[in-house]
């Protein structure tokens, strides 16, 4: 238990203080490139001299100063400092000095010549700004501050704020004590500051670092280390770190639990088996990406090895005593072979080829009839794991109908040996359309010479009808909540048009639900449109369906939309009134996945209406 929640604090901490990280490497990077004159506020400022000739004008002694209109006694003022304000010579008269300028400050100003006190007006913070200022803008408003300020917020001092016109919109501080200009702060400043502000945390616009915020940001950095160091101790007595840099495999069987056969793996022992199988297509269930916190990701077997403090913490006792284990928790190193469970809800199954078509240059409409005619019952958006017994498999297709042929003359016909595989496809169609299973597969083609094509896709696609494959499912975990009312948008590519489509046909023949689906399907010309004409003719016949294909390489005789289906949908977001009423369906492959679900992420849309099919499942 402790361990667990050892874990959960680590991440979280490690969350806080990853952002402030990568906060820290942009401002930080800025104040490295920034031009400091002008993010200073500086570019259109003329320092002031303040110094004059006073050799032939009528001073007043300063010993007289203390019978003045200051009314102040000689002895209370620290000290006394001639200077020129307006070309005007003028004591400044400070009660009580301070180490910073921006302090506290009692001072005033003595007419050097008269002895009558001058005040700073707003007409001569008018005339001073003017001096100080090298632009040609002008004035559009003038006003006397009190602190706080926000854009000086140390400043402890009533100081005149002027105005100007300007692109950079600027604003003079002038201090209504002693006329000094304190600061020109312009948009370059204002930017400079925002980095200042983020830099040090200064959240609270205290003007400096030594505050709360940071002070717990210590702290946070300090638990951060030590949850760490426990986490590193507890994977060494676990025994799950190992120090090594080679690239070692080992070969494991792999069995499913109510499935038949088994198949013979190799893969990294330097990895748990969470990562290492997934490299082999074969993923075990996380939502903690290994982090030992979800306990999903769980296998059996027959051997005796260690018991980690997650399996302990995740698993019954029993689960344990049966030789179930934890994914995230160990390595190929510890076993020679593994189970892995299935959902007892879905069934092994016989299927027999009812008919196998190419229906673009490269994806093929395969489908299937239970051997025994059991007709099943699922929901649109199920996958069927396929297992691929061991043989032989071609490069090429040995039949590919005519108006395909050119898009296969660069591949090279070449036969090989596999072993065999599990592989999982999505359903291209609903259980209340036919008895049949029907399922897109994308010939997966030799990524170069000398090299194999996709094992499970070449051999799916090769095979003839009357042939037979054993199958095991169906799995329902990508499907529409059923009580669900919100609208659907459903984003889609290439062969990931399979459980969208089937989707379609449910909420619209199936359940005839009035909700408005608009589905958006990305292909590279029109020859990659994959069941185009049913889509279309589902558009005609229901109104709330909108089917909008994009192409990325279209012919010249394409008028729809072109380019990538995210261009369009961030235009279809921008339109909607309410993005939280609306659901959005996934499915293709990852680089457009990603692409959707960080545009998704930018509109705020809630993780609970996104559903996604991973291609690498």
């Amino acid at each position: 238990m402790f361990s667990r929640i050892n874990k959960s604090f680590h991440k979280w901490l490690s969350l806080f203080v990853g952002i402030q990280l990568l906060i820290w490497l942009g401002s930080g990077l800025y104040f490295n490139l920034m031009d400091h004159k002008k993010a200073g506020g500086n570019s259109q400022r003329l320092r002031l001299d303040r110094n004059m000739n006073y050799t032939n004008l009528p001073l007043l002694p300063i010993s007289e100063l203390d019978q003045g209109p200051v009314g102040e006694s000689a002895d209370l003022v620290e000290s006394v400092k001639l200077v020129s304000i307006l070309n005007r010579a003028v004591y400044v008269l400070t009660k009580q000095k301070t180490d910073h300028s921006y302090l506290k400050q009692s001072v005033s100003l003595v007419d050097a010549i008269t002895g009558l006190l001058f005040v700073i007006e707003a007409v001569d913070a008018r005339s001073i700004a003017i001096q100080s200022y090298t632009g040609d803008a002008q004035i559009t408003s003038t006003r006397l501050v009190n602190p706080p300020i926000d854009e000086l917020p140390r400043q402890q001092n009533t100081l005149w704020q002027v105005s100007f016109d300007d692109d950079v919109a600027t604003n003079v501080y002038i201090s209504q004590h002693s006329g000094k200009v304190i600061a020109h702060i312009d948009d370059d400043r204002r930017l400079r500051d925002l980095m200042f502000t983020l830099h040090f945390m200064d959240y609270g616009n205290s003007g400096g670092f030594n505050h709360w915020l940071v002070i717990c940001f210590a702290i946070a950095c300090l638990l951060l280390s030590l949850t760490g160091a426990v986490w590193v101790i507890q994977l060494i007595k676990d025994r799950q770190y190992q120090f090594s840099f080679s690239k070692r495999k080992r070969s494991i069987t792999v069995n499913f639990i109510h499935s038949p056969g088994s198949t013979q793996h190799k893969i990294s022992v330097q990895k748990p088996l969470l990562g290492s199988l997934g490299d082999v297509d074969i993923h075990l269930a996380s939502s903690c990406g290994g982090g030992g916190t979800c306990g999903k990701c769980r296998f059996k077997t027959n051997k005796a090895i260690s018991i980690t403090s997650a399996d302990r913490a995740l698993l019954t006792q029993q689960q344990l005593d049966d030789g179930v284990r934890l994914g995230c928790q160990h390595s190929a190193e510890e076993v020679d072979s593994i189970e892995l469970e299935e959902n007892l809800d879905v069934q092994q199954l016989d299927l027999n080829v009812t008919s196998s078509r190419f229906i673009t240059p490269f994806i093929k409409e395969i489908s299937f009839k239970t051997v025994n005619g059991q007709k099943l019952s699922y929901r649109a958006g199920a996958f069927m794991r396929f297992h691929i017994p061991p043989g032989k498999s071609t490069n090429i297709p040995e039949v590919i109908p005519e108006q395909y042929q050119p898009y296969w003359s660069e591949f090279i016909q070449d036969e090989y040996k596999h072993t065999g595989a599990t592989r999982h496809y999505s359903l291209a169609n609903d259980d209340s359309q036919n008895d049949e299973l029907t399922f897109t597969v994308r010939w997966q083609t030799a990524p170069a010479v000398n090299l194999p094509s996709g094992t499970a896709s070449s051999h799916l696609s090769s095979l003839a009808v009357g042939d037979k494959i054993t199958a095991t499912g169906p799995f329902e975990e990508f499907k529409m909540p059923p009580d669900s009312n919100k609208a659907k948008v459903f984003i889609g590519a290439g062969s990931g048009m399979a459980p969208l489509k089937a989707m379609v046909f449910e909420h619209l023949c199936k359940y005839k639900k009035p909700q408005t689906i608009s589905y958006f399907f990305g292909a590279r010309g029109e020859v990659d449109l994959l069941y185009f004409d049913h889509l279309t003719q589902l558009e005609s016949e229901y109104r709330q369906f909108s089917f909008i294909p994009v192409l990325s390489r279209p012919g010249q005789q394409w008028q729809g939309k072109t380019g990538y289906v995210q261009q369009h949908l961030s235009e279809f977001l921008n339109d909607q009134v309410s993005l939280k009423d609306i659901e959005f369906y996934l499915c293709g492959p990852k680089a457009m996945m990603d692409d959707v679900l960080a545009l998704l992420a930018s509109f705020d849309i809630c993780q609970q209406n996104i559903f996604k099919d991973d291609f690498s499942r």
